[in-house]
């Protein structure tokens, strides 16, 4: 398909449903210029969304959201033939019937993935409504090219201000290529894996939602938090298969991973 070049507003559309519950949109918008490549969007887009009420018979308000933008720039690298993604989102307000958010800004950022396994893991997924045990093994070689190229995750950034209090957060995971990464060696992946994860929770936070504190004390106890005049912080690294703490301990990521291999007793 050839390049595609789009603008497109609209300045309300509401739905009357017949229970009576109304759902209004304000100030809806989008644009984009790319292409598609076997049903993979490449190019920029932007989505954008004034206001948003979803109201009861009475009027109401349910769920309310203000301020929304969306973007998505994907592409490719065709020297190394590796596809990449930028993403964000940023929303001003939000709020329901168990509470109230603002400011909240996602960023997030994936790449290095080899594209034609990529295309390829697509396809079959696509075409199998039902995956199967045979869908499995005919998808492993192409894992395995997607493993040795290596890749890249990131959330370069989550934060956002809940009723009186503030969350923060980032992580990085890189697999570097490697020849020999393989589904068949699990615990080399593990090996291979870099990256590392920040977290902080604001005190005002904490005392808005008490069941958080208990998770937060235990995490103090395990010196994996540590605490300031403002709240609570998390830091992590992950390198050579382990995951090192602020304090200066490191535990074996599988010693981690185990609990969630092992199952479950019936």
């Amino acid at each position: 398909m050839g390049k595609l070049d789009y603008d497109f507003s609209m300045a309300r559309l509401e739905l009357d449903y017949t229970n009576g519950t109304v759902m209004s949109f304000n100030g809806l918008s989008s644009a984009g210029v790319g292409s598609f490549e076997q049903s993979m969007w490449l190019g920029q887009q932007t989505l954008g969304l004034d206001g948003f009420l979803v109201s009861d018979p009475e009027r109401v308000a349910i769920v309310e959201m203000n301020g929304m933008k969306y973007q998505l720039e994907t592409g490719e690298d065709k020297t190394t033939n590796t596809l990449q993604g930028d993403y964000q989102l940023t929303l001003d307000e939000f709020s329901n019937v168990d509470g109230e958010a603002q400011n909240l800004d996602l960023q997030f950022t994936a790449g290095g993935f080899d594209k034609d396994a990529f295309l390829a893991l697509s396809d079959m997924y696509k075409q199998s409504p039902m995956w199967t045990d045979e869908d499995t093994v005919k998808a492993l070689p192409q894992v395995d090219a997607l493993l040795q190229k290596g890749f890249h995750l990131s959330l370069k950034k989550f934060s956002v201000d809940v009723d009186m209090g503030h969350f923060d957060s980032s992580w990085d995971i890189r697999l570097p290529e490697n020849e020999e990464n393989s589904t068949q060696d699990f615990f080399k992946l593990l090996e291979q894996m870099q990256g590392n994860m920040n977290a902080f929770v604001s005190s005002d936070l904490v005392l808005a939602y008490p069941y958080i504190q208990q998770n937060l004390d235990e995490l103090l106890i395990m010196e994996i938090a540590t605490q300031t005049d403002k709240g609570y912080e998390v830091n992590l690294k992950l390198h050579d298969g382990k995951v090192a703490f602020a304090n200066g301990k490191e535990v074996p990521m599988m010693a981690l991973m185990m609990p969630m291999l092992m199952p479950k007793p019936q």
